[in-house]
């Protein structure tokens, strides 16, 4: 979401505002000072370049296209910055699932997800297992996992995670963070389940 909410930002706003600010939700891209000018405003790669081509810069049509582009702009980024779960705190911490950052999470990040999640997906007598399971995911070799590569599916690895079984006992390794992991990649997409008020 945030690269998306970025990637509306640099069509809009000026590089180096972009790059002073750490926090891209913290641009003020309404502040007209901030913004790009005119004609470095980007308003598509086809219509940049037919502007140039045809020298159709300073064009009456050419200037009120370009207001209603900058408008768009400023609109769709209200619109994300309003409705997008950006501080959501189950989405900002489900980086959890990612296995290609697995040994640089927090136990704390994980906390937090699990105080996310509905009781059922970890009842009590089960918190200090997935804990430990947590632990071991995160210390274990790459060689004792299933395979991942940056940028393949997510829910195929958990899927094979959660066949794996100790060669000891062929109970299952990690059956309790495969049930976190698996809530956390079924996160509700609407509000469908909520009951109307009347």
């Amino acid at each position: 979401m945030l690269k998306i909410y970025q990637s509306f930002l640099s069509c809009l706003v000026k590089p180096a505002v972009l790059q002073e600010e750490s926090d891209v939700l913290q641009v003020d891209f309404r502040n007209p000072s901030n913004q790009k000018d005119s004609q470095e405003l980007f308003v598509g790669f086809a219509a940049m370049q037919m502007i140039i081509k045809e020298d159709m810069e300073g064009m009456h049509e050419v200037k009120k296209f370009r207001l209603e582009v900058r408008d768009f702009y400023v609109n769709v980024l209200a619109y994300m910055a309003k409705k997008f779960p950006f501080k959501d705190n189950l989405i900002c911490n489900a980086v959890v699932v990612d296995p290609a950052v697995r040994q640089n999470l927090s136990m704390r990040s994980f906390l937090k997800l699990l105080d996310e999640l509905p009781a059922s997906a970890v009842p009590t007598e089960k918190q200090d297992a997935v804990c430990v399971e947590f632990m071991q995911y995160q210390s274990a070799k790459d060689i004792d996992l299933p395979p991942y590569t940056d940028g393949e599916r997510v829910d195929a690895f958990w899927a094979a995670m959660a066949k794996l079984r100790d060669p000891a006992t062929s109970q299952p390794c990690y059956e309790n963070l495969c049930t976190v992991a698996q809530h956390v990649l079924l996160v509700p997409h609407s509000n469908a389940a909520r009951p109307c008020s009347a």
